[in-house]
C-alpha cells in the first residue's frame, strides 16, 4: 500500500527485528518491567510494551480465528495482512455455527480457538454462559484505541448485557430498522406502498405478503427478532404478529432464500442472515432483479451493529494469548480501519471509529439519528425479547401457528423491560426542530423551522456575520436539522466543516453539496457551552454559534 501510517511504520521494524532473532518455539517470554526511561503512560512505554508483545506473539507463531460465513466473505483479505505484517500463521476458519463446537472442545480440555467473529446470538446464548469468552477492554492498550474520543458516542459498544464480551466494532444506519431485499420484477413501483413494518404484522398487509420470506427465530437469527421486540416503535405485539403470520414463507437455508428472491419465487425478505444479504448485494451488482430496500418507514431507523461482519469476541484460555491481544488492538487501530475501508470495497461494514473519513453515506458519525442497539436499556429489553422469541418460535415449530396464538410466555427471572416510547415529554426532553444549517464562505446560516425558539421568529435565518447566535436547551433536549447541512454552490468555493469539539462532531461539507445529512440530530449528554464552528476556517465565518446546555 502507498500509505505509510505511523502504526505500520512503527510495527514493521519491530517485527523484522523480532523475526531476525529466530522463531525458537520456546515458552512465551515474560515481558520485563518498564525501566525509569520507559515510565508507564509514556510513548516509550507503549513502544516497549508493543515490542515485547510482538516478540511474544511471534514466539507463539499462530492465531486461530473462527467465523461464520458473513465475516468469512468480507474479512479474509484484511486478516491476511495481519499475518504478513507480523510473520504469524493465521488460521481463519469459516463455518456455520462454530459456537457449540467450541464449547464441546473446551469441555474435553481442548482449547483451540483465539478469536471468534460471530453474530450476537451464539455468543450470548452459548459462549458467555459456558464461560468461553474473556473481557475485551482489559486487553486494549494502543493509545488511539483506548482514547474514547475516537469512538462513536465516546465509548466502545457491546452486544452482551454485561458490556464486556461481545464487541460491536462496526456499524451503519439502516433506514428501515433492518436490511430487507426485494425482487424488482415482482414488486417494482409497488415498493412505495410499504410505509411501515406493521404492514407485515397485521392487516392491511402489503400486496406481496404471500411471497414474503424470512428465516425463523430458531434458525439462528433470534438476535434480529429480539431486536425488533426491543424496538420502541414495534415490540411484543409486532413480533407476535409476524411470527404467527400464516402468509410468510419460512426458510432456514441461505441459498434457498437468495435463489428464491433472484428467481422470483419470493418477492421480499424480512429477516435473513448476513451471508444471504451479502450474496444478494453481489447478485444485484451483477444485474439480477434484486434491490436493497431504501425507503423511509414510519418506524425509527436503527444503527446496525450486529452480525459477524460487525462483531468480535475473544475466547478465554486461548492457545495463543499474545497473538490474540496483538490482533484485537491491531484490528481496532485507526490504521487498520483505514486499510479495511480501503480494501473492502464490496460489503464494507464501516467502523464505529469517528476519527476516520466518511466512506459510506450511512456510516455512523456523531449526531446521527437512529436506535442504538447497544444502549443498556435497549439491551435489557432485548434480553426479555430473546426469551419471548425463543418460546414462541419453539411452540410454532412443534405445534404450528394456530396452537400458539394464545401462548403465555414464561419469563422466569428476566426483569420486565423499562418503558419505551411515550411518557412524560419533559422527562424525555424537548425536540427543537430547525429547518437546515447552511455553511458558506464567510458565514453560518441556521434556519429556524416552523416554530419560534430562543427568541428567533419562525423561518428566520441566523446570520453569523451579523450576530452571535445562541441556542439554549436543557440537558436531555435535542436539536434536529430536518434538511441536514447544506453548502451553497454559488456562495461557497471550498470545503467547510460542521464542528462541535465538545461533542466530537467534525463533518466535512463539500462546496455545493446539499442533503448530505438529512435529519441530523444533536443531543448533548453533559451540560456546558458548546461552540459550533468550522475547523477548516475557525475564524472565517463571522461570529460563532453557541449551544448552551443547562443541567
Amino acid at each position: 500500500m502507498a500509505r505509510k501510517a505511523w502504526l505500520f511504520a512503527l510495527l514493521l521494524p519491530i517485527a523484522l527485528a523480532a523475526a531476525a532473532c529466530g522463531s525458537d518455539p520456546t515458552p512465551t517470554p515474560t515481558p520485563t518491567p518498564p525501566t525509569a526511561s520507559t515510565a508507564p503512560g509514556t510513548e516509550a512505554d507503549f513502544e516497549t510494551q508493543l515490542a515485547q508483545l510482538i516478540a511474544a506473539a511471534q514466539a507463539e507463531g499462530k492465531l486461530v480465528i473462527d467465523a461464520d460465513g458473513g465475516a468469512g466473505r468480507t474479512h479474509g483479505a484484511i486478516i491476511e495482512e495481519f499475518g504478513k505484517q507480523f510473520g504469524i500463521e493465521v488460521t481463519f476458519s469459516t463455518q456455520s455455527d462454530p459456537a457449540e463446537r467450541i464449547v464441546i472442545e473446551r469441555d474435553a480440555g481442548r482449547f483451540l480457538v483465539d478469536v471468534t467473529m460471530l453474530s450476537s446470538t451464539p455468543p450470548d446464548q452459548i459462549l458467555i454462559p459456558a464461560g468461553a469468552l474473556r473481557p475485551i477492554e482489559p486487553l486494549l492498550f494502543f493509545p488511539d484505541v483506548i482514547d474514547m474520543n475516537n469512538w462513536f458516542m465516546g465509548r466502545l459498544h457491546f452486544h452482551d448485557s454485561e458490556g464486556k464480551y461481545n464487541l460491536a466494532h462496526s456499524g451503519s444506519l439502516t433506514k428501515s430498522v433492518h436490511d430487507m431485499f426485494y425482487n424488482t420484477d415482482l414488486i417494482g413501483d409497488q415498493i412505495g406502498e410499504l410505509t411501515s413494518l406493521w404492514q407485515f404484522a397485521r392487516e392491511p398487509y402489503v400486496p406481496w405478503i404471500d411471497k414474503m420470506v424470512a428465516e425463523p427465530a430458531f434458525s439462528g437469527n433470534a438476535g434480529q427478532w429480539s431486536t425488533l421486540y426491543a424496538h420502541p416503535d414495534l415490540g411484543e405485539e409486532f413480533v407476535r404478529g409476524v411470527l404467527l403470520n400464516p402468509n410468510f414463507n419460512w426458510v432456514t437455508e441461505d441459498r434457498l432464500i437468495v435463489d428464491g428472491v433472484a428467481q422470483g419465487k419470493y418477492a421480499m425478505t424480512f429477516i435473513s442472515s448476513g451471508s444471504a444479504n451479502s450474496d444478494m448485494i453481489g447478485l444485484a451488482g451483477l444485474g439480477l432483479p434484486i434491490a436493497h430496500f431504501e425507503g423511509l418507514l414510519q418506524e425509527t431507523g436503527s444503527l446496525s451493529m450486529g452480525g459477524s461482519t460487525r462483531s468480535m469476541q475473544l475466547v478465554a484460555n486461548p492457545p495463543n494469548p499474545n497473538a490474540q491481544k496483538l490482533f484485537i488492538n491491531w484490528w481496532l487501530s485507526r490504521d487498520t480501519v483505514l486499510l479495511r475501508h480501503e480494501m473492502q470495497l464490496e460489503g464494507l461494514r464501516p467502523s464505529l471509529r469517528i476519527d476516520v473519513p466518511i466512506v459510506d453515506e450511512l456510516q455512523v458519525r456523531p449526531g446521527i439519528g437512529g436506535i442504538v442497539p447497544t444502549d443498556p436499556d435497549f439491551v435489557a429489553r432485548r434480553e426479555r425479547g430473546r426469551v419471548f422469541v425463543q418460546q414462541l418460535s419453539q411452540c410454532v415449530e412443534v405445534q404450528g401457528i394456530e396452537a400458539c396464538r394464545s401462548l403465555t410466555i414464561d419469563y422466569d427471572d428476566v426483569p420486565p423491560p423499562p418503558p419505551s416510547g411515550g411518557g412524560d415529554a419533559a422527562a424525555e426532553g424537548v425536540v427543537y426542530t430547525l429547518e437546515e444549517f447552511n455553511i458558506e464562505d464567510g458565514k453560518f446560516r441556521p434556519k429556524m423551522g416552523e416554530v419560534s425558539y430562543w427568541g428567533y421568529p419562525a423561518g428566520e435565518r441566523v446570520e453569523s456575520d451579523v450576530t452571535e447566535g445562541v441556542f439554549t436547551i436543557n440537558l436531555g433536549d435535542s436539536i434536529v436539522f430536518e434538511e441536514g447541512f447544506h453548502s451553497s454552490s454559488s456562495r461557497s468555493t471550498s470545503v467547510h466543516n460542521f464542528t462541535i469539539t465538545g461533542l466530537g462532531i467534525d463533518i466535512p461539507i463539500q462546496a455545493g453539496e446539499r442533503d448530505k445529512f438529512p435529519g441530523f440530530t444533536i443531543k448533548p449528554k453533559e451540560p456546558g457551552e458548546y461552540i459550533i464552528f468550522c475547523s477548516v476556517h475557525p475564524d472565517g465565518h463571522g461570529n460563532n454559534i453557541k449551544l448552551i446546555v443547562v443541567g
